[in-house]
């Protein structure tokens, strides 16, 4: 029984994570974090004479979360794309896979909204973090 489970717990290290700009593809080399959210909106649906809603409907999704990264890297992946900052990039496909083959998710139309970063005095790293909506999961 032991070890029969072990292909479904993934480390961090069996990940791989890329970033697709303007049809260049970037491997994450430096990734310290990355996180995703996916929400449906939601409403109950109430009855006259009812306290309790009778029922949930669902429709729109929203995809989003943040990468961290080191700064290094960002500003190479921003001068080969040609920006001046993240948040510029926008329709760009965020996609990350378990090298196991367990776990894949591609992020399509994916805008960076928010960047935000800080260097402290004798630190050994210095990360940026990009905030991201996306409008489709592959």
């Amino acid at each position: 029984m032991a070890g029969q489970f072990n292909q479904l717990i993934l480390t961090a290290a069996e990940y791989k994570l890329l970033l697709i700009v303007d049809g260049v593809t970037f491997p994450i080399l430096t990734g310290e974090t990355f996180s995703w959210n996916i929400s449906r909106e939601q409403e109950p649906i109430y009855m006259i004479g009812q306290e309790e809603p009778g029922g949930e409907k669902r429709n729109a999704v929203k995809y989003s979360g943040k990468l961290s990264l080191q700064n290094g890297e960002m500003s190479a992946i921003l001068q080969i794309a040609g920006y001046t900052e993240a948040s510029q990039i926008s329709g760009a496909t965020l996609a990350i896979a378990s090298t196991n083959g367990v776990f894949n998710q591609a992020y399509g139309a994916v805008n960076i909204n928010a960047v935000s970063g800080d260097i402290k005095a004798k630190d050994k790293q210095t990360l940026v973090s990009l905030d991201w909506n996306a409008l489709s999961l592959k």
